[in-house]
């Protein structure tokens, strides 16, 4: 996902400065305003309800691929998402791994015989998503002999989602929580993958012949989350083992309570630090690796917060809201105390002891984000002219006693 350009300010730093006399100036006549925005923060106590379909991350390292071509000279890539059929699926022991040129399926969305099946054999079959289940696609590809199947999303809504693909099915479905799932059919032997609209963009614009295609192991990758509002999305593997140490171990000695005054058994501790005193911890490279992918310059991103909560906080929905000075046509044209916020998660909680990020105003449906070592949620709480992204409200779940939770935040 592209990041919203804003020319006013750097991401997570004030969107606008406003002298101290004129702050004090208006203070008195916005009092009621500043009354409104504060119940605005609390307006929900409750954890909302989420569909099951709007819970985060359905994907995992264990469905990431890569696909790379090109020359010594210039590499292009993209990411594929492994379908929950085929030998990746079925046999533990596969290893995805193939080269080969890549031939487009004639009909595209291969819903027919192919009828340039002879240029398909022992080939990367590209076929669009759509007029078919994903089974008649692949039993197609299989039939012309294909070394694999790349299907490509048609959602130009959401150019960069893509999921892992089910037998018979043409959009994304839940697995079964029980009984059979038709998707383990050892017979399948044909690697199948998934790839954004804008990757099948990218292959048509670069015309690629010869392809790789490997298992995405640790690297980090991208899943999409909303199709409206906010912008959200998640980064697997956003922060290693290493650095999650280095993190712990350099900002945990300076945990105090938050918010300041609260006794020594609050539920929440806060530390920060500059990035300059970190520096030698590991930490410059995951700054770095999220500079890259958000599209910032590093010293634009904030310095990092270190929380660990624990149980008693309760649910409350929180906004990024600039507080002062507010605009005086009210809280609907409130600007945004800051452009972009990265959460990244530091452990594994499990999901029945809470912990989980709420979007609940997000559109067209509240979003659920669970928390896995590793994941960093990214998303935007100022639109392009500054004012704020109400959908981008958000709220953690309550923890259930004896659990844990550790996140570094920018």
């Amino acid at each position: 996902p592209q990041p919203r350009q804003s020319a006013a300010a750097p991401c997570n730093q004030p969107l606008q400065k406003q002298t101290r006399n004129r702050a004090a100036n208006n203070t008195m006549a916005r009092l009621p305003l500043l009354a409104a925005s504060l119940a605005a923060l609390t307006a929900s106590s409750s954890v909302p309800q989420v569909e099951r379909s709007a819970s985060y991350p359905k994907r995992s390292s264990a469905d990431s691929a890569l696909l790379e071509w090109g020359n010594s000279a210039i590499i292009h890539n993209a990411d594929g998402v492994v379908a929950r059929f085929g030998p990746a699926a079925t046999h533990p022991e596969f290893e995805l791994g193939i080269e080969a040129d890549l031939v487009t399926a004639s009909p595209r969305q291969g819903c027919e015989a192919l009828s340039n099946a002879a240029k398909a054999l022992t080939q990367i079959v590209v076929m669009y998503r759509g007029g078919c289940s994903f089974r008649k696609k692949l039993e197609n590809a299989e039939a012309a002999g294909a070394a694999a199947l790349i299907v490509v999303n048609n959602d130009r809504r959401s150019p960069d989602r893509a999921f892992a693909m089910s037998l018979d099915a043409d959009e994304e479905v839940d697995r079964p929580d029980d009984g059979p799932d038709p998707d383990q059919d050892a017979k399948i032997r044909t690697p199948s993958l998934m790839v954004s609209y804008a990757a099948g963009q990218q292959l048509r614009e670069h015309g690629p012949r010869r392809m790789r295609i490997f298992a995405g192991g640790d690297r980090p990758f991208i899943e999409s989350v909303t199709d409206a509002a906010p912008l959200l999305y998640l980064v697997h593997n956003a922060i290693m083992d290493s650095e999650i140490e280095a993190a712990k171990a350099k900002l945990a000695p300076y945990l105090l309570p938050h918010p300041p005054g609260r006794s020594n058994e609050a539920p929440i501790h806060r530390a920060t630090r500059s990035l300059g005193a970190l520096r030698g911890a590991q930490l410059t490279a995951f700054y770095d690796r999220v500079a890259s992918i958000v599209g910032y310059p590093v010293d634009h991103l904030s310095e990092p917060i270190l929380e660990r909560r624990r149980a008693g906080q309760p649910y409350a929905l929180r906004e990024d809201r600039a507080l002062l000075p507010l605009n005086p046509r009210g809280v609907e044209d409130a600007r945004a105390r800051t452009i972009m916020t990265v959460y990244c998660y530091l452990d594994d909680v499990k999901d029945e002891d809470g912990g989980a990020l709420y979007f609940a105003r997000a559109r067209p449906g509240a979003v659920r984000v669970r928390v896995r070592k590793g994941l960093a949620a990214i998303f935007y709480s100022a639109l392009e002219d500054g004012t704020l992204d109400r959908t981008a409200a958000h709220g953690d779940a309550p923890l259930r006693s004896g659990a844990e939770a550790w996140v570094l935040a920018l």
